[in-house]
């Protein structure tokens, strides 16, 4: 493009940086890898280790086992990887995915790949309120989150609800929010029995024979 529109000096120096990537092939590893300022290549990189990928749902399994109050530890942890520095999003941001993990954790609800329900842990505000997205040619509603005294110490839910009624399992279904309403949460600075039950846990969304 800048060829052609007369930019011989940009059309050279774009043509040089898209030929970049190959200052970063490693023969040896016969992979890419990352170089330090002074061309040497990172010591004791290894690409294999799955250190560095960020896991969206890994802090939502324990509601799965009857330990939804670890996920409440975990998911706050994995928050403080976000800060709202230069360098405030931790690895690959994939194309935006990390961002909505943190928003919607910072809120208290995960959303399942099925997308029918969400899992529910300790919201990282007192207050929070959403204005919901259409439902056919109407505003689906508002939704008002609420969990006073929420902290990092504080952050394990001992009871919640929803317009009032209790919620004992650690999930709720889309259709229950959807058209808003008032999700309430109790928190309490040490792990609860809240959503322990068998019963409690989010349906599986792998369907066997």
């Amino acid at each position: 493009m800048a060829r052609g529109l007369g930019h011989g000096d940009d059309a050279r120096l774009l043509a040089r940086r898209g030929k970049g990537h190959r200052t970063l092939w490693n023969r040896r590893l016969r992979l890419f890898s990352p170089r330090r300022r002074d061309g040497r290549w990172l010591a004791h990189y290894d690409p294999r280790t799955g250190a560095g990928q960020f896991d969206e749902g890994g802090a939502y399994q324990y509601a799965w086992t009857g330990h939804p109050w670890k996920t409440a530890t975990v998911a706050r942890a994995a928050e403080t990887l976000v800060t709202n520095g230069p360098e405030g999003m931790t690895g690959n941001d994939d194309l935006g995915t990390v961002s909505a993990w943190y928003v919607l954790s910072a809120l208290g609800l995960y959303p399942t790949m099925s997308g029918g329900f969400f899992v529910l842990s300790t919201p990282q505000f007192p207050h929070a309120v959403l204005s919901l997205g259409a439902i056919g040619s109407r505003q689906g509603g508002t939704l008002s989150i609420d969990a006073p005294r929420a902290s990092a110490t504080r952050r394990y839910v001992a009871s919640a609800r929803i317009d009032g009624r209790p919620v004992r399992r650690a999930w709720l279904t889309r259709a229950a929010i959807a058209r808003g309403g008032r999700l309430a949460f109790d928190v309490s600075a040490h792990p609860t029995r809240w959503g322990t039950a068998p019963s409690a846990g989010p349906p599986s969304v792998v369907r066997t024979r």
